[in-house]
């Protein structure tokens, strides 16, 4: 028998472990060790940053499209400066850290920004 917490290998009849003194947990049923496995697994817990990537590059184009739809009306200088401010707020809202909130505000802000677009 094994020690759940540290794996130091335990005698009969310890009730904590040597190691990490840790209490041992003997069922009164049965004394043989088990076939279940104690091994701990590791859990992922680091945040996913490419969706935060995926965010990131959807600005850019979002920004990218209005400057194709803009640049042939306006020209490309004023097109560039039209597009930035939208860019920015989308960059600014893809940092919400509630996804289905981040989603949303994504989602309506672009469709006013291309609403302004092809009526202004």
């Amino acid at each position: 028998m094994f020690c759940i917490e540290c794996g130091t290998k335990l005698e009969a009849n310890q009730k904590f472990c040597k190691n990490c003194g840790s209490p041992i947990k003997i069922s009164k049923e049965t004394k043989t060790p088990s076939k279940t496995s104690n091994v701990r697994t590791a859990v992922n817990n680091s945040p996913k940053s490419s969706s935060k990537k995926n965010y990131f590059f959807y600005s850019l184009g979002f920004g990218l499209f209005i400057i194709l739809i803009t640049a042939p009306v306006w020209g490309l200088p004023y097109a560039i400066g039209y597009a930035l401010p939208y860019v920015l707020i989308l960059l600014a809202a893809s940092l919400i850290p509630n996804k289905n909130l981040r989603k949303v505000v994504l989602a309506l802000l672009s469709f006013i920004f291309l609403l302004i677009v092809i009526f202004s």
